[in-house]
């Protein structure tokens, strides 16, 4: 579908629309990731985090595909014997086929781990100088950014102390669950059917300090937002500590972890 593009891509067309000079720099994902990192001031050849478009090994490109996708004719049988071209990535050196080079590619060229007589990433030691060590190729990735010569902080050591409840509220920390908590996918009905309702986690110690049992209704104020929802039985959240799923769209969105009030009943 012509609507599912490179995220740069869509950046590149809203530039032009904007008149931006900018724009001639996003012609192809080598030069936009370029642009990036004049932008960032990060002073870095981005082909040593990854070959450009036009890296080859022996002349052919890097085949995303096994050998054991010589079957893929079959997909298409029903239609035709003759097997369509597949399409063209012109913004990597990587095919979207088996034909290409399968070996003595870089770290950041590896499409998949296969040997064999084994699955998976259990062959990945195949593509090691020895078990455990680093790729044939060269492992991949680039530190952009490096930490000042001058830098006297110990973010490793200055620790902040354990929470200790101050008052008669409680610290509110977000939960994130696996259903409503992402906010494209809750408009998508299949996830709507099956949304939890809103609820308060806490344990139980926390529970018998407000007085309210699992299910009862409390109201949670975070500044100026209320939120009423079912108490919910959580022993692994800590004393004086309540959770609340974010993204549910029942729900307003709160700046989470902060300290609320509680009160039973709905607001």
């Amino acid at each position: 579908s012509p609507a599912v593009r490179e995220t740069w891509k869509w950046l590149a067309d809203l530039m032009r629309l904007r008149g931006m000079a900018e724009a001639d720099q996003f012609r192809s994902l080598d030069s936009a990731a370029r642009a990036v990192f004049d932008f960032l001031n990060v002073r870095h050849d981005v082909s040593r985090i990854a070959p450009d478009a036009a890296f080859r090994v022996d002349h052919s490109k890097v085949a995303r595909s096994p050998h054991r996708y010589s079957g893929r004719t079959a997909m298409h049988a029903n239609v035709s014997v003759h097997e369509p071209q597949p399409l063209e990535d012109t913004d990597s050196p990587l095919s979207f086929s088996m034909e290409g080079a399968h070996d003595n590619q870089p770290g950041s060229l590896i499409p998949y781990f296969w040997t064999p007589g084994w699955n998976s990433v259990q062959s990945s030691q195949h593509y090691m100088k020895e078990v455990g060590a680093e790729l044939r190729g060269g492992d991949p990735g680039l530190r952009l950014f490096e930490p000042p010569d001058n830098d006297q902080s110990e973010y490793h050591s200055d620790i902040p102390d354990s929470f200790e409840r101050h008052s008669d509220g409680l610290l509110i920390v977000p939960l994130h669950a696996v259903f409503g908590s992402e906010e494209l996918s809750n408009a998508s009905s299949p996830i709507q059917q099956r949304l939890a309702a809103p609820y308060v986690a806490m344990n139980d110690r926390t529970m018998n300090g407000i007085g309210c049992s699992e299910g009862d209704e409390l109201t949670v104020t975070v500044a100026t937002t209320k939120v009423t929802a079912r108490v919910k039985l959580a022993k692994e959240i800590p004393d004086g500590i309540a959770g609340i799923i974010v993204g549910h769209p029942e729900l307003p969105p709160m700046l989470l972890p902060a300290e609320a009030k509680i009160s039973k009943g709905g607001a």
